[in-house]
């Protein structure tokens, strides 16, 4: 337990948020696209892959993908694979800063952007930041947890 203890404190996340007054959905079908940098593609995996755990123990169903910065895939693939899934919201995750030294996240900020299925409008936004010297798993646990709890303060899960 001490040793739990001492990692947290190392390690913080920050999240900041707001949302549209008049959305009242619970979030039940979420498709998640993640644009991550390709030098820290191992960070937004253990992200992604975490948050669709958390969503699934909040029995919210998911599906989605990293987006690969060298991807052939047009903006109508995109479009097809979100609409293939018929989620109730799109959640667009964009990493715009990390520092990543030796397999260690020092520091990463992230723009979340919920927009509600049905009119393709933005409804809930987060700034994600995250601190700390700890590898890409802590990390990237630290942050989904985060986001998880801002959620549910937000009252979407």
């Amino acid at each position: 337990m001490l040793i739990i203890g001492s990692l947290q404190s190392c390690f913080s996340a920050k999240i900041e948020s707001s949302k549209q007054a008049s959305y009242n959905e619970k979030l039940y079908k979420v498709y998640i696209i993640v644009n991550g940098a390709k030098e820290t593609k191992n960070f937004s995996q253990t992200f992604f892959t975490g948050l669709k755990a958390k969503l699934r123990e909040k029995n919210i169903q998911s599906n989605g993908f990293l987006r690969d910065p060298l991807s052939l895939d047009t903006e109508e693939d995109v479009l097809k694979k979100i609409n293939d899934y018929d989620p109730q919201a799109l959640l667009v995750i964009k990493q715009t800063h990390i520092t990543y030294t030796n397999g260690t996240v020092t520091d990463a900020k992230l723009d979340l952007t919920l927009i509600d299925g049905k009119t393709q409008k933005p409804v809930w936004k987060g700034l994600a930041k995250v601190y700390g010297a700890f590898g890409i798993t802590e990390s990237a646990e630290v942050a989904v947890n985060n986001v998880i709890k801002k959620l549910q303060e937000d009252k979407l899960i």
